[in-house]
């Protein structure tokens, strides 16, 4: 037991460290990145609002909307913002959650012994994932859910900050 735990808790870190990465690199969190930084620029030249005025920058609220599942969709959106939303939050949450279920298994079952093992399996269970069909099937998938929905999580921000509204 020990061993599958381990075995699935690299393949589990995998496709979360992909994920976060695919998220963190994405158009809207990028996007996100270049209006606020646009908006600092023009804040320090005097062309545009004062920085205080300007509220929360928008990829504060970008990965705060994304990972927070306390924080609602603000009430305007539409139901495809919402879903976006809501798809966005269980691509991120479901390989960190199975990730924990998986390590919390493995620890109980021996957590030295699993810490052993984990080292032992760790690249080769990775080759052996980068070379399942199954799983770079899947991770594509993710990664591409992931993107998309981050996007259009961008976009929605980005009207909301036009309109000058913020999530509660």
């Amino acid at each position: 037991m020990v061993g599958l735990c381990a075995r699935r808790a690299a393949w589990w870190w995998l496709l979360l460290r992909e994920q976060v990465l695919v998220f963190s690199t994405s158009f809207g969190a990028l996007l996100c990145l270049a209006f606020d930084a646009a908006q600092l620029t023009r804040g320090l030249l005097g062309q545009g609002r004062a920085i205080d005025e300007t509220g929360p920058r928008m990829l504060s609220t970008f990965f705060r909307l994304a990972v927070s599942p306390m924080l609602q969709a603000p009430k305007h959106w539409q139901r495809f913002d919402r879903l976006s939303l809501v798809v966005l939050r269980c691509a991120l949450a479901l390989p960190a959650g199975s990730l924990l279920a998986t390590v919390a298994m493995g620890g109980l079952a021996s957590l030295g012994r699993f810490a052993q093992r984990c080292h032992e399996v760790r690249d080769v269970e990775l080759e052996r994932a980068a070379h399942s069909r199954l799983f770079v099937w899947c991770l594509n998938i993710c990664s591409g859910v992931t993107g998309l929905t981050s996007f259009a999580l961008f976009v929605r921000v980005y009207s909301d900050w036009r309109e000058g509204r913020q999530p509660r």
